[in-house]
């Protein structure tokens, strides 16, 4: 099991304006699809049947342009190592029509290949059934129905495994843990090179509004099927060691209080502000280190997997560097989430990294001790920035899909410090 992939949806915040803009972000994401009105935008109401408090809302409220996200590892805003050149991905999501079925064929998730036709899931109006497809169209034999009949404002949970490992390759899914099919199609043996959640069609009556929530890829087959997940986003909510704190500066947050200088991602609604970092202004391999809120107790539940999503930029260009390390908070380094140029001033330098297990495997307690470390300073004409950051740990339900509680039964998660900033996605 090596996860490459976990994604709640919680970077960003609640706009009409869409992607990327001063009002919204969605960090990880480029969009490949948008128009007037044409939006996918952070959801933050109650969401029956589902875990979370966020996930991710297309809608094609113009009738041009169906919006649609693309990740990729050479897209200027994110870099995922571990995404692109995979040829086996075994992935589990969520999804909910809102108040209505499209009106048209609608493809909502696509493996994109370099070459070849891709794996995606298309949404068939023949039947109001999902499929496993190599056409976009559905217009060809590659293609078989994955679920049952589907029904507007309930949640559905989706299991798949795509492999490209030969001359034929395969797409197998299934929704609630039943159904399963495999679509096929001859074609060369092909990696994966991007994701793309949503239609690439410009006809308006491909219309739909949905959500998607709790993301998950693993690059193991023997992974699947992942079943009902919970992805949790942690906050960062307290100081770890410091190498040397002299070599760093806290700008806004509370004072002395470093984790809320970077915290905006997942706490607060989720607002991103630029104004709020932490600086290295000492040139040396010297690391400010910071903790995550903790899980709530998990109790049949199991840590799969985890994530860190954060920005790093410079005061001014020229040959800066930095680095960004996850550790296991006894100062192991599990994994390099950052190393090289930061010199762009405009945080264009927004990663996800997808952590390796820490020694022992994933536990409750291994990820509630996991934290980061900013620093590793080097050939500073401007100081590298540490900003906003959002700890995604996906987790197993050991209950099935369909047993999940309303949203409004489940338990607080617990009171950090003075503030409760810990929140379910």
């Amino acid at each position: 099991m090596a996860v490459m992939f976990v994604e709640g949806f919680e970077h960003g915040e609640n706009s009409a304006t869409g992607y990327n803009t001063t009002a919204a972000r969605f960090p990880l994401w480029n969009s490949y699809n948008t128009g007037t009105n044409a939006t996918a935008v952070k959801e933050t109401s109650i969401l029956p049947g589902s875990w979370s408090a966020v996930a991710m809302r297309f809608a094609d409220t113009s009738a041009t342009l169906n919006p649609s996200f693309t990740l990729t590892n050479t897209s200027p805003e994110a870099a995922i190592p571990a995404l692109t050149g995979q040829d086996r991905i075994v992935g589990s999501f969520r999804f909910r029509f809102v108040t209505s079925l499209p009106s048209t064929n609608y493809e909502m998730f696509v493996l994109g290949l370099s070459v070849g036709s891709a794996p995606r899931l298309v949404f068939n109006t023949t039947d109001d059934k999902l499929y496993a497809a190599f056409d976009s169209n559905l217009g060809g034999t590659e293609e078989v129905a994955v679920s049952g009949v589907l029904v507007a404002d309930t949640w559905y949970q989706v299991d798949f495994d795509w492999d490209g490992t030969t001359g034929t390759h395969t797409l197998k899914a299934m929704v609630d843990g039943a159904n399963e099919n495999t679509a096929s199609f001859t074609q060369t043996a092909e990696v994966n090179s991007n994701v793309r959640l949503g239609s690439t069609s410009t006809n308006g009556a491909n219309q739909a509004t949905w959500l998607m929530d709790d993301l998950v890829l693993d690059d193991d087959g023997a992974s699947y099927p992942l079943g009902p997940m919970k992805v949790y986003g942690l906050a960062p909510n307290s100081e770890g060691t410091f190498d040397n704190i002299g070599s760093f500066a806290q700008v806004g947050g509370t004072a002395n209080d470093w984790w809320t200088s970077v915290d905006s991602w997942g706490s607060g609604g989720g607002t991103f502000s630029a104004a709020e970092y932490i600086e290295q202004n000492v040139n040396g391999a010297e690391y400010a280190r910071l903790g995550f809120e903790s899980l709530p107790s998990l109790g049949s539940d199991v840590v799969f997997g985890a994530s860190i999503a954060f920005t790093i930029w410079a005061s001014t260009t020229g040959a800066n560097g930095a680095s960004v390390l996850l550790e296991d908070g006894s100062a192991a380094i599990i994994g390099e989430a950052f190393f090289g140029d930061c010199s762009d001033t405009a945080q264009r330098y927004q990663r996800l990294y997808a952590a390796k297990p820490p020694a022992g495997g994933w536990s409750e307690s291994a990820a509630n001790a996991l934290e980061i470390a900013y620093g590793g300073a080097s050939a500073i004409p401007g100081n590298p920035r540490f900003g906003a950051c959002i700890l995604q740990v996906a987790v197993q339900a050991g209950v099935a899909v369909t047993d999940l509680p309303p949203k409004g039964r489940q338990l607080p998660l617990p009171v950090i410090g003075a503030v409760n900033r810990s929140r379910v996605y």
